[in-house]
């Protein structure tokens, strides 16, 4: 139905429309104007027509000859545009024409004369005025919205509408200027008969005049006195309203705040390097120079290439293991290339670029070039400690002040040696050697939040996409063109900042309180195996902090397996394991025999209830293994059916005791429950209930057991509960060992098949573990009901089932997980976490540690070398716990500074642009001119145009951020107390998906 609807659209529709004109009545018109600005298909006739397009004169329009309708330009059909003179201005007009003026001085401009517009390439008659009130063609297109792509006898223009949606496809999109001319002569002419002009370079160099109108415009220089000529290095781009920047959103006493909350004010920058935006051996600077050098996100290129002049031979290789390969492939494939890449740094928190913070690489990733950008970013910087992230920061910062006293005086930081603090992003640090991993880790650095350094990189993957067209341009152009991608960059991210640091304000509130209880749950079962050892623990940490040289508290040295350790119990119920309390047991039913009490039976309570244990674990084993062989062959089949045989006769015994034991129990169950005490009951011997007192409620209990029946299970499920527990950790340890073993030692296909089947065993003896602690643990709570042992033997997720060094998965991880065990390329024996050798792993921000390693039966402070490695393991993971608690609360702090700051940046540009409304005119004055009446009134106009801006955002962000301000006072107040609070915050976050620099996986895992 919509397709015959369309379809019609290609006559000339219902009679009412072509029947007559639409403006005089003549009859059955020929022309139309449709799918643009004029609403409808309504025909009229050539004379109409021209005049309701005397000021639409870049519309399309067809003609109708009878069959087809045919494409026409208004030119074709005799419509001529005035310039300088409105046309719907009262005047003579021609007759037949149109009802606008005609100047009687007009000169005509080029007959080829072209203007590009965003829907297509037009052939346009353009009159310029040449009466008294005249001026030169140029301002006279330019009045017109039509840019001339040269300022004397121009021949082509671009619509200011068609610069503006180019500019904004570019900036965003990264649409190069050839394929979105190409674009405009396919909208012209899809058939391909028809010869176009060629007026692509044209369009190239209005769009990059424009780009760089554009950038002087929105920094307010044609509101400044000075000018074009009057703008300093870097006055062309948009400051981080987040950032702390002196005189703008700082309080006047910042410099005074206290040393506990003086990262308030650090400065948080990140510097890398990218080699996907090269740039080729093409044109020079003389014939393309940039048209704004130095003014924007690039260095002044005259000063920095003199620089790199006296480094013509200078390489530099990582010491780090890992790293060497890296420089030495970024040494290659420079043939043919002027810019090998780029060197760039922006601020991490918000992933702004920094002002004259780009510069070009010639040869790989060299300090000479690095050390200009870097020095050229912070130049003229005021605030006193710098938080500066790098993939090789534990290289580059050797020597750094040696090399930065070589640079010019104007380059030297205002900041003394020991306020830069130098580290290495998360995701850049593991494959770093272990003894980086403590020093240039930002978990472990005071102050910085969760700041993870990786924002830069993020930043690349945005500018990438310009990468295939600014490869193939001269210098000028394609620093031009990155100078404005940048810059569309930064203001993006300036209006993403209200959702950005909302979002990331409600996960810290709810991941600093879940870190905070963590750490307390931790120090509690630690506490309690040794009263004083936390403290001496967190002593070590400061001082580690102060002298890096001494043993990092966050790292466990690994000596062959000394990882295989046994654990002496912190907390334990009944502090027994299930042997232990068997024997007592035993010892009491010895007791009562030696009283010369009468034994009536030869297997006691305490056999029959351990015989039922027994047949449970027996039965969860038979059916995990059949389970496991869905494809079992004859020779299995047989082993199955002879372990069902055996395990039926044990059946059938424990059958006879329970009769014995549990007496009552036939008149406690349903009869379908009572069908299944028969020993002839036909079901698999693994699924046949039992019926252990905890099967049953507390009165049902009462009536069934005989006494003392239910007192003993309950004494052995505690046992059975904290066994299960001890086996779990032993498993999880074994594997940790195993998979660091094997990777560290074991290659070649046939040994890691051997590896595998070993590991394939731990993973068994984890998942037995699993279970039967599930099951132990839930008949004891049946038994006993709940309280304070709940919290010592709590329930066991699969989550919760990860070794020291792993991490839970992600939401995605897990998401990924059951897709693939959904489609059988997943067992059951999937770990609950990510293993990861080294000090720091993959989302070392947001990791937890098992409640299993410091409740219940944990341990590990006794005696002799392998309680040293428990100690010493535990003594990292306690200190990562602090870490990662204190960063939370950092960033709780961070964000409601950054959040602050961003709002006080937002008025001071309502105040800034207000005062620019009034800058030039005053300067005229005061110089004895005046400026002309319209300029004076563009220049006010936009201005308060911007202040008006800068005004309603300060009220949004405000009213955005108001609830989550007031609750991180909550839980900053409950976090310094020690009364942790939870929040629930009403304020919902607006989604982006493709908003760059915050990808929740990325960050996630990063953190």
């Amino acid at each position: 139905m919509m397709l015959d609807r369309v379809i019609s659209g290609e006559g000339r529709g219902k009679r009412r429309l072509w029947a007559a004109c639409g403006e005089c009545g003549e009859a059955e018109p020929t022309l139309r104007c449709r799918d643009q600005d004029c609403l409808g298909g309504q025909m009229f006739c050539r004379r109409c027509i021209l005049l309701r397009h005397a000021a639409l004169p870049l519309h399309w329009v067809e003609e109708w000859d009878g069959r087809k309708f045919t494409r026409r330009g208004l030119k074709e059909i005799g419509l001529r545009v005035q310039l300088g003179h409105a046309p719907l201005e009262a005047g003579p007009g021609l007759p037949g024409h149109n009802r606008g003026a005609i100047c009687a001085f007009r000169t005509t401009a080029n007959k080829d004369f072209v203007v590009l517009h965003t829907n297509g390439i037009h052939n346009v008659a353009v009159d310029y005025c040449g009466c008294g009130r005249s001026e030169e063609a140029r301002d006279q297109l330019l009045d017109a919205c039509w840019w001339p792509a040269t300022p004397m006898d121009p021949q082509t223009c671009c619509t200011f509408t068609l610069l503006r949606h180019f500019h904004t496809l570019n900036t965003l999109g990264k649409v190069s200027g050839y394929d979105y001319y190409r674009s405009l002569e396919l909208l012209t002419d899809n058939t391909g008969n028809v010869k176009l002009p060629d007026r692509r370079r044209p369009f190239m160099r209005c769009a990059r005049e424009w780009r760089n109108i554009q950038l002087f415009k929105r920094a307010g220089r044609a509101h400044d006195p000075g000018g074009i000529e009057g703008t300093e290095d870097g006055g062309l781009s948009l400051f981080c309203h987040a950032c702390p920047q002196p005189q703008i959103n700082l309080p006047e006493n910042w410099r005074d705040e206290p040393a506990s909350t003086a990262f308030k004010y650090f400065l948080h920058l990140g510097q890398d390097a990218n080699f996907r935006l090269r740039g080729r051996l093409v044109s020079s600077d003389a014939k393309d120079p940039t048209l704004g050098q130095g003014l924007a996100y690039f260095v002044n290129k005259i000063p920095y290439t003199e620089h790199i002049k006296n480094y013509v031979n200078q390489d530099e290789i990582s010491s780090c293991s890992g790293f060497a390969a890296m420089f030495l492939a970024n040494l290659k494939r420079v043939k043919g290339l002027r810019t090998s890449g780029v060197g760039g740094v922006t601020c991490t928190r918000h992933n702004m670029w920094r002002a004259n913070g780009m510069g070009d690489l010639q040869k790989g990733e060299r300090y000479c070039n690095m050390d200009w950008v870097l020095a050229s970013s912070m130049r003229n910087c005021e605030i006193l400690y710098v938080i500066f992230t790098y993939d090789i920061a534990c290289q580059y910062y050797k020597n750094f002040w040696d090399r930065m006293r070589k640079l010019p005086q104007y380059l030297h930081l205002n900041i003394p040696p020991s306020n830069l603090f130098f580290y290495v992003p998360n995701f850049h640090l593991p494959p770093h050697k272990d003894d980086c991993h403590g020093p240039f880790s930002l978990h472990f650095a005071p102050g910085v939040g969760m700041s993870n350094g990786e924002g830069i990189e993020q930043n690349w993957e945005n500018s990438n996409g310009a990468a295939s067209q600014t490869k193939q341009m001269g210098p000028g152009s394609r620093q031009d063109t990155l100078d404005d991608i940048l810059g569309a960059h930064n203001y993006r991210k300036t209006l993403a900042l209200r959702r950005i640091l909302l979002k990331r304000m409600i996960e810290a509130l709810k991941e600093g309180v879940k870190h905070r209880r963590a750490l307390d749950a931790f120090t509690a079962g630690l506490e309690s195996a040794e009263e004083g050892l936390t403290a001496r623990w967190e002593k070590e940490e400061r001082e580690w902090q102060q002298d890096k040289s001494k043993p990092c508290p966050y790292r466990v040295i690994r000596k062959g397996t000394s990882l295989i350790f046994k654990w002496r119990r912190l907390t334990s119920i009944s502090g027994k394991t299930m042997k232990d309390i068997e024997l007592e047991l035993a010892k009491e039913e010895f007791e009562v025999t030696a009283s010369n009490v009468q034994v009536v039976h030869e297997s006691s309570r305490s056999m029959f209830v351990v015989m039922g244990l027994e047949i449970e674990e027996a039965q969860r084993v038979l059916d995990f293994d059949v389970r496991a062989k869905k494809a079992a062959t004859t020779y299995q089949e047989l082993e199955f059916q002879k372990r069902r045989n055996e395990l039926k006769r044990k059946i059938d015994r424990f059958r006879t005791l329970q009769d014995i034991y549990m007496p009552a129990l036939r008149d406690e169950l349903q009869p379908e429950q009572a069908a299944l005490l028969k020993t002839n009951a036909k079901k698999e011997v693994e699924s046949i209930k039992l019926f252990l007192p905890s099967a049953l409620s507390s009165n049902k209990r009462a009536n069934a057991c005989a006494p003392g029946v239910s007192d003993i299970e309950e004494r052995l499920r505690l046992g059975e509960a904290t066994d299960a527990l001890e086996t779990l950790r032993d498993g999880l340890r074994m594997r940790t060992v195993t998979n660091c073993f094997k990777i560290e030692n074991i290659t070649g296909q046939r040994s890691n098949t051997r590896a595998q089947g070993i590991q394939h065993q731990i993973d068994v003896k984890i998942h037995s573990a699993k279970v039967r602690y599930r099951y132990a643990r839930e008949a004891y709570a049946a038994l006993v009901g709940p309280g304070p042992w709940a919290n010592l033997l709590q329930v066991l997720g699969d989550e919760d089932v990860r070794a020291l060094n792993e991490r839970a998965l992600t939401t995605e991880e897990k998401a990924e997980e059951e897709r693939m065990r959904d489609g059988g390329l997943l067992n059951e024996l999937a770990s609950g976490g990510v293993a990861a050798a080294g000090v720091v792993v993959t989302g070392e921000g947001r990791r937890t540690l098992s409640w299993i390693w410091y409740t219940g039966a944990a341990g590990g402070m006794g005696e002799g070398e392998q309680s040293a490695a428990a100690n010493e393991a535990l003594r990292a993971e306690w200190c990562k716990g602090m870490a990662r608690a204190a960063r939370w609360r950092e960033e709780i702090i961070l964000l409601e500074e950054e959040m602050r700051r961003s709002i006080t940046s937002a008025e001071y540009m309502a105040g800034k642009w207000e005062e620019r409304a009034r800058w030039r005119a005053a300067a005229e004055v005061d110089a004895g001119g005046a400026l002309a009446a319209e300029l004076a009134e563009g220049l006010a106009g936009y201005a308060y145009e911007h202040a008006s801006t800068a005004r309603v955002r300060v009220g949004v962000l405000r009213a955005a951020w108001a609830e989550v301000r007031e609750k991180a006072k909550i839980v900053l107040d409950g976090l310094d107390s020690g009364n942790l609070v939870d929040v629930t915050v009403a304020t919902r976050v607006e989604t982006d998906e493709n908003e760059s620099g915050d990808h929740g996986m990325y960050e996630e895992l990063h953190d």
